[in-house]
């Protein structure tokens, strides 16, 4: 909105729509809120209320809140901090969406909601800590929250919803907690920091893309588990402590191999153990350098070998 406008403007514009000067009045802008303080006795935060309001940087909410309105503080770009009332009960979706200056926040334990992508794009948040009430962390949650360092799951939490960590390239590490059932499509998307996970037997479902982009992931489970299974078919390295009762194992290496190289490493094979009547495939080459070696042991199990 323009700050002001010049007399003439307001004339002409005042003919053009048969209107009086003094309806048609400088157009004066509003000062930009920078902060905001609710009285007691306000229990909710509509839906858009502050949405866009970019100059914002602090908030004082009453104790008497319960309810975080639909991107009730969506796209508040300066917003770095907001305590947030125990006794606050609902984060609807989109809630904090896109405030990218905010670097911290803690949950209250009252929270019993957490909206789809209610974090989306918070990409200075580095550390969060999910409460006992949270059963399931909702999609898009925290989408491209690309600082976010150290998440705290709650040992409630039994999903892990859709792209909820996409892009999280800072997250080294996270703590699934042990009665988790499901981890949803794309849920860790390009989270190429994060180098360990520990999934537990309790987990029955993984969705497509799960991890796709966590070039430096481990995933450490058991052998018999739905997630070892996972791990295999999609590609991604997988630590069990009983490799030698796994029908598959997959070893990775950076290797750059000639031919002849390739034959040696062939020959060096049965010196680790493994008995080889016969191969049943060459090797075949691919990525840059490296190569497969597809190998049946004389008990018919089969081993592979990525190296």
């Amino acid at each position: 909105m323009m700050k002001w406008c010049n007399k003439k403007m307001i004339a002409v514009v005042a003919g053009v729509l048969g209107i009086s000067l003094s309806v048609a009045a400088y157009v004066q802008a509003e000062e930009p809120l920078r902060n905001v303080s609710l009285e007691e006795g306000v229990t909710k935060i509509e839906k858009y209320q502050y949405f866009s309001q970019g100059a914002l940087e602090q908030v004082s909410l009453p104790s008497t809140l319960q309810e975080i309105g639909f991107s009730a503080f969506d796209n508040c770009t300066s917003l770095g901090q907001i305590n947030l009332p125990e006794g606050l009960k609902i984060i609807d979706n989109r809630g904090f969406a896109k405030c990218k200056s905010l670097k911290e926040i803690t949950i209250p334990d009252t929270v019993s909601k957490l909206g789809n992508a209610a974090f989306y794009g918070c990409t200075s948040l580095k550390s969060i800590v999910l409460p006992e009430s949270i059963t399931r962390v909702e999609n898009n949650l925290f989408y491209q929250c690309s600082a976010l360092e150290n998440v705290t799951i709650s040992d409630k939490v039994t999903e892990i919803g859709q792209q909820s960590f996409y892009d999280c390239s800072a997250l080294t590490q996270i703590k699934l907690p042990a009665g988790l059932k499901k981890i949803e499509d794309g849920a860790f998307y390009n989270c190429s920091g994060l180098t360990t996970l520990e999934i537990p037997d309790t987990v029955t479902y993984i969705g497509k893309d799960a991890f796709y982009g966590c070039s430096n992931l481990v995933i450490s489970c058991s052998s018999s588990s739905y997630a070892a299974n996972y791990a295999l078919s999609a590609g991604v390295r997988v630590y069990t402590g009983e490799e030698q009762n796994l029908n598959v194992e997959v070893v990775e290496a950076a290797v750059t191999a000639t031919e002849g190289e390739m034959a040696q490493t062939a020959e060096q094979v049965p010196e680790t153990g493994i008995e080889l009547p016969y191969l049943l495939c060459l090797l075949m080459l691919f990525g840059a350098g490296g190569f497969l070696l597809y190998l049946k042991k004389t008990d018919g199990r089969e081993k592979t070998l990525r190296v």
